[in-house]
């Protein structure tokens, strides 16, 4: 025998030996490999291959080295051996056993890759038989061993452990997968330790164990106003998907008792915020009793969100902001939906070949959303109104009374005239019998008007007629109907007054020049052109300065200076310089764009442009959102990385070299002017020359002086 366990060594006493042999002797005969660490670790005090060592000893013995004089359970007949064969069986080799029979690949765990609630310490395990509810019918199976949660609660000073089967908390807490590895050698080397409210662990451990045998006659927890919000954000983090949908059901059927007690809604991610507004309705989130604005604001950020989401079935609105745009002639915001119903000046109108009208608007490159939604929220002070604001901005209706279409913050709009219209009687002359005159306002107008726009001096509501509604028909089951009612019940934040200079440009007041009007047939397309596609004369406000435009364009649309222009055109020369600087930029664009789009087609990467920006420069950012829109317009990426006016010149400069050396950044602008701590030409030296966009690297400088080919400054 040896050192280890001669019945006077004092290394171990009775007891201990008499442990180790109950526990070893179990398993002679059995051919699979021991896992002596596990082992060792029942008995303290013993090392893996004295536990070894004795093993071989047993088995070379042939017997059982246990008798009667080791424990009074001996004498009165029972084994400890046959007692706790099934114990160390299921411990050391059954669950390996398992995992041997039914193997489970590593794409069968899902990993989060976050480390912080697991740690290598041990943990005790035990095997048990449990019941689990499997589609409706209660079967035996193993779990797996208990694995112990120690759950640390910092704000109430408290610590407790809970314990839960392995299978069990995995397939409840998806979460565990990772740690829990399907490696049976590993689970007794994880230990779990979680950091969070101590009750709400206790809640979601009686949650997971709801189904079990020891818990069958358990009440189910229940959630509640005061602890759901903490339950959601944790379930979500253990990715107990069943709880976590159970949460966000339970916040929509009870947010106003939610809302009324001191839960912290800033917990909640965006991901969690998006599920639950998504379950309301617009009338519900308004009708929220939320005076501390804890949560109503929130949803009704994601309500606007959803408006620009041009993929999302949004219940809410018929309509998206998803092509939302501003049209430079006529200042209307309007969306692909809405831009051929709603007018634009008289100018911009085109027949179709059936004889409809369609109107032409054209975009506001200077427009930018973002801005239009900041200075929204900076006039109406509430997320709230600037949603009501915008979805009466993408949503539309027609008028049964003037017949025109109306977005709905134009509810208001509707023109008309007090006084009926007075058309000459047939004695008149001849050229007057055409023309009628509105007495209220003088305005005069066509007896047979082609462009069909409203004219009046006053406004009043639109009228909406809705289809008649069949019997125990829902009469806001009609999408027009759902419109017009939130229309009525937020008038007060949807609508925008009326303008009356928008009379004239719609057909309002106006002298006799109000009754030109150009109308651009286009016979050849059933739809007319597309927005922004416009004929080179369609701008013109009538015939005569079309004329003139064409006297001053040879026949291949070369602007002319010399004796061409007489002295009757002088007035429109700078208007005609303009557009011939527009038309050269647009074609140097194109020229451009045509080029990128070879480059990228020929297997390169798409160019890419980065810009530093310093300081607060009114000037520089302007500049600087017209150059990433001019990249953007010849398909170029860009970037425009923002640095506060008190960086320092050594890490402006730090910044600089990290571009040069990025292979992804073709092409780097630092705009000037810099503060004044920062020296200009030595940033702007700084800058690699094959990657010096203004062209002020002192050698572009001296290769452009010396006619070398380099790169030169877009400006002199």
């Amino acid at each position: 025998m040896s050192r280890g366990y001669s019945e006077n060594n004092n290394f171990l006493n009775n007891n201990n030996q008499m442990v180790l042999d109950m526990i070893l002797y179990p398993l002679i005969g059995i051919h699979q490999t021991i896992n002596w660490e596990s082992v060792a670790r029942l008995v303290p005090g013993l090392t893996p291959k004295e536990c070894a060592r004795r093993f071989d000893e047993l088995k070379n013995s042939g017997s059982s080295p246990v008798d009667n004089h080791y424990s009074p359970l001996m004498a009165a007949g029972e084994s400890p051996v046959e007692t706790l064969a099934m114990y160390i069986k299921s411990s050391l080799l059954g669950t390996q056993r398992e995992f041997q029979e039914t193997p489970i690949g590593q794409d069968a765990v899902s990993k989060t890759g976050r480390h912080s609630i697991a740690s290598t310490r041990n943990c005790s395990s035990e095997s048990e038989n449990c019941t689990t509810h499997n589609g409706g019918e209660k079967t035996e199976e193993s779990e797996g061993p208990n694995m112990v949660i120690h759950v640390c609660d910092e704000a109430k000073n408290l610590k407790e452990d809970f314990i839960c089967p392995r299978d069990l908390l995995i397939s409840e807490m998806k979460y565990f997968a990772e740690y829990l590895s399907v490696d049976a050698q590993r689970w007794e080397e994880v230990d779990i330790s979680v950091h969070c409210d101590v009750h709400i662990f206790n809640w979601l451990i009686k949650y997971v164990k709801r189904n079990t045998k020891e818990n069958k006659d358990c009440e189910m927890p229940t959630l509640e106003p005061g602890n759901v919000i903490s339950i959601l954000i944790s379930s979500e983090f253990l990715k107990m998907d069943s709880l976590v949908e159970q949460c966000i059901q339970y916040c929509h059927k009870n947010m106003n008792a939610i809302v009324a007690t001191p839960c912290n809604m800033n917990c909640i991610n965006a991901n969690l915020l998006t599920r639950i507004a998504d379950l309301f309705t617009h009338s519900e989130v308004d009708d929220l009793k939320d005076k501390k604005d804890k949560f109503r604001s929130k949803l009704f950020c994601k309500k606007i969100e959803r408006l620009f989401d041009p993929e999302y079935l949004n219940p809410d609105s018929q309509n998206n902001a998803a092509t939302l745009y501003r049209c430079c002639l006529c200042k209307k915001l309007l969306t692909k939906e809405t831009e051929r119903r709603i007018p634009c000046i008289p100018g911009k109108i085109n027949v179709d070949q059936h004889g409809n009208i369609i109107y032409i608007h054209i975009r506001d490159k200077t427009w930018d959303v973002h801005e239009y939604l900041n200075s929204l929220s900076e006039e109406l002070k509430s997320w709230r109104d600037v949603y009501w604001r915008l979805w009466g901005t993408v949503n539309w209706l027609t008028c049964s009374r003037c017949y025109q279409a109306f977005l709905c913050i134009e509810f208001s709009h509707c023109q008309y005239h007090s006084e009926t219209v007075i058309y000459p009687t047939a004695g008149s002359s001849l050229s007057s019998l055409g023309t009628g005159i509105y007495p209220c306002c003088n305005q005069k107008v066509l007896r047979f008007d082609p462009t069909q726009l409203t004219k009046g001096c006053k406004v009043k509501d639109h009228m909406v007629a809705l289809r008649d509604q069949g019997e125990g028909e829902d009469l806001l089951s009609c999408p027009t109907a759902r419109i017009l009612d939130d229309l009525q019940k937020h008038k007060d934040v949807i609508l925008v007054p009326f303008a009356k200079d928008t009379v004239s440009d719609s057909g309002g007041p106006c002298d006799e020049k109000g009754l030109d009007c150009d109308v651009l047939l286009e016979p050849n397309t059933p739809w007319g052109p597309k927005s922004g596609e416009l004929n080179a004369f369609l701008s013109l406000k009538n015939w005569t300065l079309q004329l003139k435009q064409q006297s001053l364009f040879s026949e291949e649309e070369e602007y002319t200076t010399g004796s061409e222009v007489t002295e009757d055109e002088v007035g429109d020369e700078e208007e005609v310089s303009k557009k011939q600087r527009r038309k050269l930029a647009e074609q140097i664009k194109q020229e451009v764009r045509q080029e990128v789009e070879e480059w990228v087609a020929s297997g390169h990467k798409r160019p890419h442009l980065s810009i530093i920006l310093v300081g607060e420069n009114p000037e520089s950012h302007s500049h600087v959102l017209n150059q990433t829109r001019a990249a953007a317009d010849v398909g170029i990426n860009s970037e425009t990385i923002v640095k506060p006016a008190s960086i320092s010149e050594e890490e402006l400069l730090n910044l600089i070299n990290k571009l040069n050396n990025d292979d992804n950044v073709d092409g780097l602008l630092v705009q000037l002017p810099l503060p004044e701590h920062i020296d200009e030409r030595k940033i702007c030296n700084a800058v690699s020359p094959d990657k010096d966009v203004d062209g002020f690297h002192v050698i572009n400088v001296g290769q452009m002086c010396l006619d070398q080919n380099s790169m030169l400054p877009a400006t002199p």
